[in-house]
Order: structure tokens, then sequence, then C-alpha cells
């Protein structure tokens, strides 16, 4: 193992051991607070309050920060808010976690995880879907610089189901400090990318996020969601990271759009466009594609699932014409209902969101199964303690078991649905009102 290797271990050995030391001497809550509005118009408001170009407003972590912080990105990525919670009140305060209620779209829940305003670290904000419908990451690196990317990636994010969404926290421009990873560019004015350029620095939370989704969903897809003014790129311009090989999806995505009318749409590589804004130093892109070392080298090739999109203000602008980028993705990337309908590929054991949760009266959920196996599903108060047994029998591999939780059977509070399998087990937080 490398020394730069060895130390990135005992960095983040350090954090385990130090949450594990101090954890429960962090403030806890009984549960996630719960917010409601037009999640386009949230995070609107964030990218608004961004440290400005020159504004040195970005925090750059260290190592032992990105250790900390990618045990928050895995509990995140995991659905585990009340960890979230508890790792950014200990490390991270200026951070919060809260549940929100998209009225601007059906309403659907979600957990975001932003920095107060104003920001002190600027290290960007992230939503998760509660129930997601496809392993997708969709990235906005230049939020402030790059005009409506953050409102139009969110709402791509949200049409298209995806897991993730994650944005930039300052201006690409914030800092003065160029960043140590390669690659030449002038938009701030000095031929380098900075240290406050997401797209183009390997050590921030931003990176951190993008490598844990990667690892805990190889077969994902994360979208680069970026914004140009170069009319010889089409209205989008499609890479993989690389500037040529672009895979078959991408093309099938290039075609669909295309036969929509009123877009022009292009993929590196295929010679119907001499644009070179195929994101080749891109360090999330380079990290998804393989290379060892995303600072410094290339990836040799791409395995098809970064994908780099440039866009037109025309485009970013209009959702009557990022709507066909919308359907293209949904007509590419399948949903992740490969077992009864509700299984994602890469989970054991899965329970449903509840509905209602808060319930005063019958909630309703379901459990589903990767294989044959006899499983017990049970009700535990915060404490741990097992309050009540919901089922106990087998779960038969692609059938799904309707179960319903009566409250009035319990006392009102927070409580915790637990599905034990043979060798892996899923949970709920619910609250129930009498």
């Amino acid at each position: 193992m490398s020394l730069a290797a060895l130390t990135c271990a005992a960095a983040r050995t350090a954090a385990v051991l130090a949450l594990g030391a101090g954890l429960f001497a962090a403030p806890l809550r009984a549960e996630i607070p719960q917010e409601s509005g037009d999640l386009m118009d949230a995070i609107e408001v964030i990218r608004a309050s961004m440290p400005l170009p020159g504004s040195e407003g970005f925090a750059p972590p260290s190592s032992l920060d990105l250790s900390r912080w990618r045990l928050v990105c895995d509990a995140f990525l995991d659905e585990r808010p009340e960890a979230v919670d508890s790792l950014i009140n200990l490390f991270f305060p200026s951070y919060e976690i809260v549940t929100f209620i998209d009225q601007g779209l059906d309403n659907r829940e979600y957990r975001l995880l932003r920095e107060t305003i104003p920001p002190t670290l600027a290290w960007g904000t992230y939503v998760r879907a509660v129930d997601h419908q496809r392993l997708i990451a969709i990235e906005v690196p230049h939020g402030r610089y790059e005009t409506n990317t953050p409102s139009e990636g969110i709402d791509v994010f949200r049409r298209t189901g995806a897991l993730l969404f994650e944005m930039n926290g300052a201006h690409r421009c914030a800092n003065s400090a160029f960043t140590p990873c390669d690659g030449t560019s002038d938009v701030c004015g000095t031929g380098r990318y900075h240290v406050s350029d997401m797209g183009h620095t390997t050590q921030t939370a931003f990176q951190a996020m993008h490598e844990e989704y990667t690892k805990a969903h190889p077969g994902g897809y994360s979208f680069s969601m970026h914004g140009m003014s170069q009319t010889d790129c089409s209205d989008i311009f499609l890479s993989n990271g690389t500037a040529t090989g672009s895979t078959q999806m991408l093309r099938d995505m290039k075609d669909s759009m295309n036969e929509s009318g009123d877009i022009v749409v292009c993929v590196a590589g295929d010679g119907t466009c001499g644009c070179t804004l195929s994101g080749t130093t891109n360090v999330q892109g380079r990290y998804t594609n393989g290379s060892p070392q995303p600072c410094y080298l290339p990836a040799s090739g791409n395995n098809g699932r970064f994908i780099h999109a440039e866009q037109l203000r025309r485009v970013r602008d209009n959702y009557a014409i990022y709507s066909k980028f919308i359907a293209a993705i949904n007509g590419a990337i399948d949903t992740v209902t490969s077992i009864g309908g509700h299984i994602p590929p890469d989970v054991a054991l899965y329970l449903s969101v509840p509905r209602p949760n808060p319930a005063g009266s019958v909630m309703q959920f379901s459990l589903f199964s990767r294989y044959d196996q006899d499983v017990t599903v049970a009700l535990y108060d915060i404490f741990g303690a097992k309050v009540g047994t919901l089922y106990r029998g087998a779960v038969w591999r692609g059938a799904g078991l309707d179960l319903k939780l009566r409250p009035e059977q319990f006392s009102s509070g927070v409580y915790f649905i637990r599905a034990t399998g043979i060798s892996a087990s899923a949970n709920r937080k619910v609250i129930l009102v009498r």
C-alpha cells in the first residue's frame, strides 16, 4: 500500500474511533425536522447564497475532515438520516439535514443535506430521494457560474426519479489558490482551475459524495450537468468523459432527442460536430471511469456510467426543451424495479416507505426479498426495545408481502419497523399518533 493510501486509511480509522468515542455526546433529536415547499425554489435560495468570485469563501477540507465526511456520505446514501444528523452535529455543525416534502411536484419526500446561510464551509448541497426510481446521481459542479444548471438539475433529478442530487457550494472562482489537478482553463482569467472548482479538485466533500455513491452503486449512472456558450457544440453535447468511444446509450439518447424536434444533440466522437467539451479532466468522470489518480491521470477508457452534458442557455432556461433530455434519460435507464416492482437491484431485503407517515390510522407498507427466506418484521421503540411483532414467516423471491400497522395498538411516538432475514435486515422509521 502506498504512503498516500496508508495516510488516508489512518485518517479514516481515526475518524471512526472519534465517532465511537464521541457520537453519543452529540445532540440527538427524536426525529428529523420536516419542511415543505417547491424543491426548485429551495435550491435556488441556496444557489443565490454561494460565495462569489474572489471571496475566498470555500474552506478546503483536511484529510480528517474528508474521512469524517465520508461517514456522513455513507449514512446519507444508506437512508440513515438520524445517523447523518448525529454526525453533522458532532463534526460539521454548520450543516443540517431535513426531510423535505416537495409541493412543487407530487409531494414526494426527500432528505436535504445543506449548510446554513451564510455558508462557512461551502461544501455543497445534497438531496436524496427517500424512494428513488433510478440509480442516477445528478451533479451540478458549477452552480453559481453556469446559469440555471441548479434549477434545471434539480428538476431533472426529481422527474427522472434519481437517487442523488449534489450541487457545489461556492462559485468555481471563489478562491485564488489553484487546484493541484491537471487541466487548463481561462474561466477565472488565470489559465488554471481553482480549488473551489468542484469538477477539477479531488479533495472536496463533493468528490467524496460522488465516490461513495459510485462505490455503493457500481451499476448506477452519474450525470454531470454543465452550461456552455459554444454554438458549434449543438444544443446539447454528450460524452462519457472521454473524447471518443461514446456508448450506444448516448447515441440512442441523441437520436431520441433529435427526432423529437426543436433540438440538436451531438455526442463525442460521432463526427457530426467538432465540439471538444468532453469533460476529459473532470475528476468525477475520471473516478467513475477507473482512473487510479483522478487528479492527475486521465481514464484509459470509459465504462458508460458517467455522462457529461454540456448545454446551451436555451436548453437550461426552457422546460419544454430540457424535458426532451429528461425523456431520453427515462427511456435509456431502467427503473430499479427488477423484483416485485420495488426492490433495488443491489438490496437483499427491502421495506417500502410506509404510508401514511405519521399515521393516526392504518399504516401500510410492503416487504420484498431477493431470495426465498424466513423473515421477522417487528416494531421497536427509540430505545431499541421490541414492542410488537408484525409478521413472522416466509417471504418468497419476487413476491411482495403487503403488511399493515395499526397505531391504536401502541402509544404515540417514534418507532422503527425492522425486517430481519437470514443474512440481511431493513429498517424504516415511523411516527404513530393515537
